[in-house]
């Protein structure tokens, strides 16, 4: 995935120190683990104030106490990148959260149903950190998988499971994941792109990422990709044609040339992986496209895939 229109050869293997998965924090933002050992890694966040500058700052990490980035005008969270291997999950989070209370009325090893004065919107908190402020279980960082009727269920089970003390944290942000693969760095699709100026050509941006059966041992059958939410409807998707793909765009390529070979076709509608069957341990490789005219007001939004199928 790259920053600018430099490099070429976009996309290749999987690479599992890279993640896409977050929400975007427009507050500032706090680096913090969910292990007290945890304090000789940096974090860097690159980001756009709101002149549309791209920024970097980094804080080193201490502990189980949040690190806070003296950056106040976040516009748009680019990419964070923490400098090692770290003992704990770490989280990238919004300084102000979305909810914080105790009172949850139930539990198991990987959810917990929140308290009553948490909001009833499906899917709100979907994405998000989750993280155990006080009470049982404190400390314990994991990202939001789910969000129906107040119950959240999360990345990976809890460590030591919670109770009606636990005080669960909800913000916006990202989580550097421990397990299954470790995570080095989360950034978002299309890094800072650009249109033309009015009168120039059409510029089409071109990412690759992979979607991998991660459960455990379960196949995901008859599965299918599908374009969850474009709100700007300028993204179309193409999936590789094989599991486990390591296909480029070409070798003199950069990301604006879409790949020619090894993929389907782009559009925006839902699509069967490439067996039929995500099989535990396989990953479907899937192309995002942003087609941006020239003269194109700049603007802020968000793309969601997803991916569905029975177990």
């Amino acid at each position: 995935m790259a920053d600018d229109d430099a490099p070429v050869a976009i996309g290749g293997a999987i690479d599992l120190a890279v993640q896409i998965i977050f929400v975007d924090p427009t507050d500032p933002v706090q680096a913090v683990s969910d292990d007290a050992a945890d304090t000789a890694v940096d974090v860097e966040i690159t980001y756009l104030d709101s002149t549309d500058v791209v920024l970097d700052e980094t804080v080193s990490l201490n502990g189980l106490t949040p690190e806070v980035f003296a950056a106040t005008d976040v516009s748009q969270l680019l990419k964070a990148i923490k400098s090692g291997t770290t003992v704990g999950n770490i989280a990238v989070e919004a300084q102000t959260a979305e909810f914080e209370d105790d009172g949850a009325t139930a539990f198991d090893a990987d959810s917990v149903t929140l308290a009553a004065t948490a909001p009833l919107t499906s899917h709100l908190f979907t994405g998000m950190v989750v993280r155990i402020t006080g009470g049982t279980g404190a400390g314990q960082i994991r990202r939001a998988v789910h969000y129906v009727g107040r119950k959240l269920e999360v990345n990976n089970a809890f460590s030591v499971t919670l109770d009606a003390t636990s005080v669960v944290r909800v913000s916006k942000g990202m989580v550097f994941e421990k397990t299954p693969s470790e995570v080095l760095e989360v950034r978002r699709l299309h890094y800072n792109p650009e249109a033309a100026a009015a009168g120039g050509a059409d510029r089409a941006y071109v990412d690759k990422f992979f979607i991998k059966n991660t459960s455990g041992a379960d196949d995901l059958l008859a599965a299918a990709v599908s374009e969850f939410a474009d709100p700007s409807t300028f993204i179309t998707f193409a999936l590789e044609t094989t599991l486990n793909g390591t296909g480029t765009n070409g070798g003199g390529n950069n990301r604006l040339v879409p790949p020619v070979s090894g993929v389907g076709a782009f559009d925006s509608s839902g699509k069967a992986v490439a067996t039929g069957d995500l099989t535990f341990g396989d990953a479907q490789g899937v192309w995002s496209k942003l087609s941006l005219a020239d003269g194109q007001a700049a603007s802020e939004t968000t793309e969601t895939f997803a991916i569905g199928g029975t177990a």
